[in-house]
């Protein structure tokens, strides 16, 4: 589960989406001091970077520009808002298309990936996500868990060494996705793989 994606809340602040191409007019309906901001942090607008907003308490907010530098769609024009964050609980205030809030939730989500399976529980428990974003409307919140789940499992065998990983490890690995998914599991071992014709 993506721990970083939550439901609303109301101490979420704003993040307002705006494509590259629309940076300098969305800059122009902006206040002086905003304005002003921007210029003296030397923000571009360019595609994937991220700005913190302020107000007189600290962050007021941020703007995020959709996109990276190779034009990617998909959750990697989104990826780059986790890490141009600062620690707190944010959501998008600009109204999306269903696809781009999926895009956006699960960019967010495999932007906070790490890999953890040596830390012990207490450790993890510690590490609460320090980044929030609230769950976009109009997002397919199943799809998004089930991609992240995936991604995350495949990105876990990866990273696992492979003093840690071997046949056993990884047909345990198969067995327990196989039963948390309600999916048919076999496993063909020992002389068994002589008599199924699997002789290598």
């Amino acid at each position: 589960m993506p721990h970083c994606l939550i439901d609303p809340t109301d101490d979420a602040l704003p993040v307002e989406a705006v494509r590259k191409d629309a940076f300098e007019s969305w800059l122009k309906d902006q206040s002086d001091s905003v304005k002003n901001w921007l210029n003296a942090s030397g923000f571009k607008g360019k595609g994937g970077t991220c700005a913190l907003l302020p107000s007189d308490e600290g962050v007021a907010g941020a703007v995020y520009i959709v996109g990276g530098n190779d034009d990617r769609g998909g959750p990697w024009a989104w990826s780059s808002l986790y890490t141009g964050l600062s620690d707190g609980t944010y959501w998008v205030t600009t109204e999306l298309e269903p696809d781009d809030a999926y895009d956006l939730a699960l960019g967010f989500a495999l932007a906070s990936y790490r890999f953890d399976i040596y830390r012990s529980s207490d450790d993890q428990e510690d590490e609460v996500a320090s980044k929030l974003l609230v769950w976009p409307e109009n997002c397919d919140v199943d799809a998004v868990r089930g991609a992240f789940g995936a991604t995350k499992l495949v990105r876990d065998l990866i990273n696992t060494p492979a003093s840690d990983l071997g046949p056993a490890e990884l047909t345990q690995a198969a067995k327990d996705l196989a039963e948390a998914s309600g999916a048919a599991y076999a496993e063909v071992v020992g002389v068994d793989l002589i008599r199924e014709n699997f002789p290598a």
